[in-house]
């Protein structure tokens, strides 16, 4: 039987607040309804409904009042989804000139009617890329997810200089203030300030910037030195 959009959404958004929750990178985060139902938009008595149907087919371990975790079933899915948004996405990049604030809704509207063949056209157009343009890994065609070595950039001591590996899309402001200040992926930055509530940025040879700590708090980087 055929998945449905909706599964397969629901599948992928478990998957990156898992990736991203609070931040915080790994599936040992908890996951509640209430931040599926803000990652999705959707109301909280929508994704209950939507979970126990999720639940029923074998995708998601959910108990009452507690986290949402993808079973074997699920990750598969959900790691499907992933190397077709994040191909996709690439794609649009690298062979039609996107931005990379640009590419996220199309990636997720294409995802879902792009065949297996198709995919794996791109790829092997692409030159089996292992990040898409906002530095996630995209999983190959086994499944396998590259692991890469990141902290937040919160936690960079100011001074110190680290390449920016990871960030995530779902904020286009972010995205659109970064590439005005040329801090995209394998840039290099120095970590000016740090406040509570603020951090200033700096890509070599450019003006120094500043963002919230919670924007900060999508910013995954490698250390340099």
């Amino acid at each position: 039987m055929a998945i449905s959009v909706s599964t397969q959404d629901y599948v992928k958004a478990i998957w990156k607040l898992h990736e991203w929750h609070h931040g915080k990178l790994g599936e040992d985060s908890v996951i509640s309804p209430t931040d599926l139902a803000h990652e999705t938009g959707m109301r909280a008595s929508t994704v209950s409904g939507a979970l126990a149907r999720l639940s029923d087919q074998g995708f998601v371990m959910h108990a009452p009042y507690g986290g949402i975790q993808l079973t074997d079933k699920g990750k598969a899915l959900a790691l499907t989804m992933l190397r077709r948004h994040r191909i996709i996405e690439t794609y649009l990049v690298c062979a039609l000139d996107y931005t990379w604030d640009e590419v996220h809704d199309e990636a997720d509207a294409l995802e879902h009617s792009a065949s297996t063949m198709m995919i794996n056209r791109m790829e092997e157009k692409l030159g089996f890329p292992d990040r898409d343009p906002h530095g996630d890994p995209i999983p190959d065609r086994e499944g396998n997810l590259p692991v890469f070595d990141t902290i937040n950039v919160n936690l960079v001591p100011v001074g110190a200089r680290a390449v920016i590996s990871r960030v995530n899309d779902d904020n286009n402001e972010l995205l659109q203030t970064l590439q005005t200040h040329h801090a995209m992926i394998d840039s290099i930055i120095t970590v000016r300030a740090l406040t509570a509530d603020t951090i200033t940025l700096q890509a070599d040879g450019c003006e120094a910037f500043e963002i919230s700590t919670t924007d900060a708090d999508y910013i995954r980087v490698t250390r340099v030195g």
